[in-house]
């Protein structure tokens, strides 16, 4: 899949907000390629729309699921290209905290070890507080106490 930059059509995009760009280029483009935000971005590679009639930024990529389905998400907008500035509509899905975590040990992103199913099941089995420890677990499966924690309770991983 090609990650290029979206292309503003037509003359006066200057006077555009980034806003109506980005209605403009949801409303012209289809692609399957992804369409990466050029504008501001948040450190973790999310973008960012600024609304000046309320000063308030929103993340771009759920402001095109809403103009897609005509509502924001309920829980989270989940990247099926795994691409943070992409803001394709065809490659948003809607979804809970759980399956966008799911998400991330599946397809091995966020700079975390991935865990198979027989370790998560393992360290579900083995956690017992107050008796195992989350670091002699992390020790063991060679991953971070915070993963163990979030495997053992579900978080990370639907149950």
């Amino acid at each position: 899949m090609h990650h290029g930059h979206p292309q503003w059509r037509g003359s006066g995009e200057e006077s555009m907000t980034q806003y109506e760009q980005l209605i403009d280029l949801l409303e012209t483009i289809k692609s399957d390629e992804c369409m990466l935000w050029p504008y501001t971005k948040m450190k973790n590679g999310y973008g960012q729309v600024y609304f000046p009639e309320s000063r308030k930024k929103r993340l771009v990529h759920r402001v095109a699921f809403k103009h897609a389905h005509g509502r924001f998400p309920n829980g989270e907008t989940r990247h099926t290209c795994d691409v943070r500035a992409c803001f394709n509509p065809d490659h948003l899905l809607e979804g809970t905290k759980t399956e966008n975590m799911a998400d991330m040990y599946a397809r091995d992103r966020g700079g975390r070890t991935k865990v198979d199913r027989q370790t998560i099941h393992a360290i579900r089995a083995e956690y017992v507080p107050g008796k195992v420890t989350l670091h002699a677990l992390a020790a063991k499966y060679g991953i971070k106490k915070s993963q163990v924690w979030n495997i053992a309770k579900g978080k990370s991983w639907p149950m």
